[in-house]
């Protein structure tokens, strides 16, 4: 029994003087607790792929649906359905990889064109980058604006936790044209939220934790 008594009063001793530990790094207001938080759950998995370089644009012009030019460097649009995708991407056109679906749904880079057959290597980001048939290329432009995967945060993808824009007079502009400002979305602003998806203009589908779900610039 003297033992037992002995050995709990060696734990109550060390509980107190981890509590007193913990109490002396406590941080001195609200919010350097919350930044506290945020900083040991925050996913920071997106910073060794900004640092990797764009691959270069190289290779002769091809055509694709209706004959439209494809030049390498254009943001093209694969805008198919996936059973038509799915008959034109044959072994001798690179062939098929499940994971090619979500490449239908968000613009990519034409970063190679091959010959022989014709061939177009298309990036999209974390996604991958996947040889195409140049007649499941719907549209091209000429367009050196950054894609959401080539910006400098790093590429984006389904599932990644991001940190929305606290200010509310920089977000509303943005908005316009890209899913407009709903006043419930001020909710949003500041904190973090979790990408659900991507629709054809390369806009985000972001889901915040006791808001709702909005699509964003």
């Amino acid at each position: 029994f003297i033992l037992a008594l002995f050995a709990h009063a060696i734990s109550c001793a060390r509980r107190w003087q981890s509590g007193r530990a913990l109490r002396q790094l406590r941080p001195s207001d609200a919010a350097s607790l919350r930044q506290s938080l945020l900083a040991a759950v925050v996913i920071r998995g997106l910073g060794p792929k900004a640092l990797a370089p764009a691959p270069t644009a190289s290779g002769p012009v091809l055509r694709g649906v209706q004959g439209i030019a494809l030049h390498p460097g254009d943001k093209v649009w694969l805008s198919v359905s996936l059973e038509r995708a799915k008959q034109l991407q044959t072994p001798r056109y690179g062939d098929w990889s499940d994971t090619m679906v979500f490449c239908l749904d968000c613009p990519g880079r034409l970063v190679e064109t091959l010959t022989g057959p014709p061939r177009a290597r298309v990036s999209h980001g974390s996604l991958g980058t996947f040889l195409w048939n140049p007649a499941a290329v719907t549209r091209a432009e000429t367009c050196r604006e950054p894609l959401p995967f080539e910006e400098q945060h790093g590429p984006l993808v389904v599932g990644d936790e991001v940190l929305l824009c606290a200010s509310q007079a920089k977000a509303v502009p943005l908005q316009a044209g890209h899913g407009g400002w709903s006043a419930r979305m001020a909710g949003c602003l500041g904190r973090f939220g979790r990408l659900a998806g991507l629709n054809n203009r390369g806009d985000l589908r972001i889901d915040t934790p006791g808001c709702g779900v909005f699509l964003w610039n």
